[in-house]
């Protein structure tokens, strides 16, 4: 008996929450996208000042991105671990 109240309470709880966030009045906020028009730069350089300042040199991605994709199929055995910077 007592599972079934425990249950009962749970689902009436999470059926109110739902209800509240369906219910809830538009916000204000601005959303934006931030996942177009980056770049990449694998590079172990800490300094940012030391960056290139040429973008020939980087590569350009879209975020969610995967720096090391390629390295399950590459010959080189193992796989890359240094740094790397993105840029906007």
């Amino acid at each position: 008996m007592i599972p079934r109240i425990i249950f009962f309470i749970l689902f009436v709880t999470a059926q109110l929450c739902v209800q509240a966030q369906l219910s809830a009045p538009a916000s204000n906020r601005l959303e934006q996208k931030i996942n177009d028009s980056w770049s990449y730069l694998p590079s172990s350089i800490i300094d940012p000042v030391d960056l290139p300042k040429d973008m020939s040199s980087w590569e350009a991605v879209s975020l969610p991105h995967t720096w090391n994709q390629w390295d399950v199929v590459d010959p080189v055995p193992g796989y890359r671990r240094s740094a790397g910077w993105y840029s906007r």
